[in-house]
């Protein structure tokens, strides 16, 4: 299959061949020059641009490209249509009805109770988008937040799958363990998934992070034999 990409003539390294090309998750592309311009084009054609003062290097992965540099990286993948829900300006949608109705509901406000009966029949939705949400994000208090959104209004909706929301709080404990800077594995919950949990276990066992990869396997109820065995060795 071919693609076509078309860069704007308005940006002045568009005449010349970028030095670097990534796909940035399933439908964007990242082109890097050497004059430390990056530029990432969506599938509508509608192109942004970033300037680093220093070089990088594009490393794609599967929901995104991390950037790295000799200083920093970073990673750049497309905001999840979960997460563009509840958090896009002027957002009416079930899941952004239920944020607000937590906010509302923390300030002891009733306008908490009239956005819970607007989204009464897509209840079930508004929560499952929150859980979503959570699962991408990197920050732990947005990451507590939605996931009380979720909560609250889980109350209300008695059928919702309660096996959804405490499987998404194991995922997150464990991506929180391995993003902390002293171990270093900023995982997305898309790597996470594609990764599994015994291959990120592996790794931590060969970075000698073996009480962390011990920890895991108990919380996840793995089997700790190969830990042990690397241990003895």
């Amino acid at each position: 299959m071919k693609y076509k990409l078309n860069v704007p003539t308005c940006y002045p390294c568009s005449a010349l061949p970028p030095e670097q090309i990534s796909w940035c998750g399933l439908d964007s592309v990242l082109l890097y020059w050497d004059e430390r311009e990056l530029l990432m084009v969506g599938p509508h054609g509608h192109p942004v641009s970033y300037l680093y003062d220093e070089p990088i290097r594009l490393i794609p992965e599967c929901d995104g490209v991390r950037l790295l540099s000799n200083s920093s990286m970073e990673f750049l993948q497309r905001v999840p249509d979960s997460t563009v829900s509840i958090f896009q300006v002027g957002s009416t949608l079930p899941a952004a009805l239920l944020y607000d109705a937590l906010e509302h509901f923390d300030r002891c406000s009733s306008k908490a109770d009239e956005n819970l009966r607007l989204i009464r029949s897509s209840l079930a939705e508004a929560v499952e988008t929150c859980i979503d949400a959570a699962g991408h994000e990197f920050d732990v208090s947005r990451q507590r937040t939605l996931l009380r959104a979720a909560s609250y209004g889980r109350a209300f909706c008695s059928q919702f799958p309660r096996d959804h929301f405490q499987e998404m709080c194991k995922i997150l404990r464990v991506l929180n363990a391995v993003r902390n800077h002293e171990i270093g594995i900023p995982l997305s919950i898309q790597q996470y998934k594609l990764l599994t949990a015994p291959v990120l276990i592996g790794r931590l066992i060969n970075a000698n992070h073996h009480l962390v990869a011990l920890r895991i396997s108990e919380y996840l109820n793995l089997n700790p034999v190969v830990l042990f065995i690397h241990m003895t060795f």
